[in-house]
């Protein structure tokens, strides 16, 4: 593991900048073309495109930006020269003290009457090396460093360059073909890039990043948080982790603590995130342990750079009691029976959390038989979720915290079990068909239908720790909000950010669970800008056959309505109550204007969390 002081880090950080390492500055390098071939995980058309940038000669700048992302994000090796051209002789010279560059082996090959050198690569797969004359020194570097565009919403501005995230992990399966083993840590994952556009940004004294892996989520918490706390099982991770953090020079910030889930987190934050490795994979008689940066993608699908787990076990037809083991992954993998790890995390976190504390993370769960959702977690008498969280994992307590915390879930994705293997199946890199493919996919469907999982659901879990009262004060009793919402679509155009769409949604389910129907009637609301009406009419007809409401910000829904609610939603301009409104329509369609006021307060409990009318004022 590279062992770099914050002064060579610094250095670093400076150098990449002066290299222009950003998005931009690479899609620009190499076209919309190579880079959209990046994004479908492969490097090939970039890392060609930078070869021939150094072999065809290019400005200073392209060579530069051509070496740094050849060694960084490409994991190619190239010249001493090339690097000390391009980072700087002293700095490569630290870099190879402090053991992120290493001396890559070459050999010799005819290449026409010419004489070539070529790499071995870091799988012994024979590879062009950038740059090389015969006796070049060749350099390759054991991490990647990153960088990508820094979400919404993040405080910008603190020091130069710090408009771009740069984060160090492992070399992932987007440049080598071998998989990897059970400590490979992640970078910039699907799951993880939501989770950070998930998380609200306002100013904190004390954040937690639970199982933090290569500490993306800490390093964007250390911007808007006086002290951040960032946890991980593994010490390889803890160790990636500082990197980055000391590359955006906010190590003073960040203090790293191992173990498990809440373990090293005695005291309670203003703020905590966690991206989980909530994967449900077939268990055996062991488990493994939990605690590192969770699954690297949204909703399991799709082309970001994924890492493969171990699946020796599986190959070798080892056997354990039940069910053999199909994964040791500890990035995604989190060792219990099912969704047992996400109980944990969600039961657990409001105690974690002062009053008004917000927790953000991501996760998914198995729905069939007689499960409950996400949201009856929190309770003492969801009897049910007690004993299967004591059966599949003992450490699942209830507190008094979680009983009277909010949850608001927003399900965004669900998945038959045979999709669900399917995708991480392929996500361990098994070749489709083979013997192992076959082994694992039954391993899954079995451990499914052994325990009535009908479908996996995916998305978002948003909890608030209750507010404390003031001396001599009381709350009003009411139950505690629990909303599960499935929502396919968006997210749409969010100028402030998706979390603070989310934040804004989470107050307004708060505010619907303790208002009546009589405080709604009264209410004045404003429509929002960003909301359009379509209807849908035969040719020649007057009448609609349908009439939608869409929505262009928030996460993009949209919903029937009818003559009544459409006349409604025209005129919340935030000066008639709904009451008021009522009387009118009522008068103007001819109905009862007491069951239609009763219509529009239903209506408006649903359209109101999604922000397509809010409370005047608000």
């Amino acid at each position: 593991m590279p062992r770099l002081d914050d002064s060579v880090l610094a250095d670093l950080a400076a150098a990449l900048h002066r290299a222009h390492y950003s998005p931009a500055a690479l899609q620009a390098l190499w076209g919309t073309d190579v880079d959209a071939a990046r994004e479908a995980n492969d490097p090939a058309p970039a890392r060609r495109h930078c070869l021939r940038l150094l072999e065809t000669g290019s400005s200073a700048r392209d060579r530069n930006l051509a070496v740094v992302a050849l060694l960084f994000l490409l994991d190619t090796a190239v010249s001493e020269d090339l690097a000390a051209e391009a980072l700087g002789t002293d700095l490569v010279a630290a870099l190879l003290a402090g053991g992120l560059l290493v001396d890559e082996p070459t050999t010799t090959v005819e290449a026409g009457a010419s004489t070539q050198q070529q790499s071995t690569g870091p799988n012994g797969s024979s590879e062009a090396a950038a740059g090389t004359l015969p006796g070049s020194r060749m350099l390759r570097s054991v991490l990647a460093v990153t960088c990508h565009p820094l979400p919404v919403g993040v405080p910008r501005g603190q020091r130069s360059g710090d408009d771009t995230l740069l984060l160090v992990a492992d070399h992932g399966t987007f440049t080598r073909p071998d998989a990897l083993d059970g400590e490979y840590v992640l970078g910039h994952g699907g799951a993880g890039r939501t989770l950070l556009d998930i998380t609200p940004r306002g100013n904190v004294e004390l954040a937690a990043d639970i199982g933090t892996g290569c500490g993306i989520q800490a390093v964007m918490l250390a911007r808007h948080a006086h002290r951040v706390i960032a946890t991980d099982l593994s010490p390889r991770a803890l160790d990636i982790a500082r990197l980055t953090v000391g590359l955006a020079g906010l190590t003073d910030r960040v203090e790293f603590r191992t173990g498990s889930l809440y373990d090293p987190l005695p005291e309670a934050v203003d703020l905590l995130v966690s991206n989980p490795p909530f994967v449900i994979t077939p268990r055996g008689t062991d488990t493994v342990d939990t605690g590192t940066e969770g699954t690297d993608t949204d909703t399991v699908s799709g082309t970001d750079d994924r890492a493969e787990p171990d699946v020796s076990d599986v190959a070798n037809g080892s056997e354990g009691g039940g069910h053999e083991e199909a994964s040791a992954f500890r990035y995604r993998d989190g060792g219990l029976v099912g969704d047992a790890i996400m109980r944990s995390m969600v039961r657990g976190a409001p105690a974690h959390l002062r009053p008004g504390g917000l927790a953000v993370m991501l996760g998914n769960w198995e729905r069939g038989g007689d499960r409950t959702p996400p949201t009856a977690w929190l309770d003492t008498d969801a009897e049910e979720t007690e004993a299967r969280g004591a059966a599949e994992n003992p450490a699942v307590t209830t507190t008094t915290e979680a009983t009277t915390a909010s949850a608001m879930v927003i399900e965004r994705q669900r998945m038959r079990p045979a999709a669900y293997a399917r995708t991480w199946i392929r996500d361990g890199g098994v070749l489709r068909a083979s013997a192992r493919w076959h082994a694992d996919v039954d391993r899954w469907l079995q451990d499914f239908e052994d325990r009535g999982v009908d479908e996996v659901g995916f998305g978002w879990i948003l909890l608030r720790r209750e507010e404390q009262t003031g001396p001599g004060e009381k709350m009003a009793p009411s139950a505690p909000l629990r909303d599960l919402a499935t929502i396919e679509s968006g997210p749409g155009s969010n100028p402030a950010g998706l979390a603070t769409f989310l934040e804004t949604r989470l107050g307004l389910l708060e505010w619907l669970a303790q208002a009546s129907d009589a405080e709604l009637a009264a209410t004045a609301y404003q429509l929002a800008a960003d909301v359009t009406e379509h209807r849908h009419l035969r040719p020649g007809a007057d009448d609609p056959t349908m009439i939608t409401i869409e929505q262009g910000g928030g996460l993009a829904q949209t919903f029937q309505a009818d003559p009544a609610l459409a006349g409604f939603l025209g005129v919340c301009d935030g000066t008639l109550t709904l009451a008021q409104i009522s009387a009118a329509l009522a008068h103007l369609l001819g109905v009862e204007e007491d069951a239609l006021t009763r219509q529009l307060v239903d209506q408006v409990r649903t359209l109101v969390p999604a922000a397509i009318i809010v409370p005047a004022g608000d």
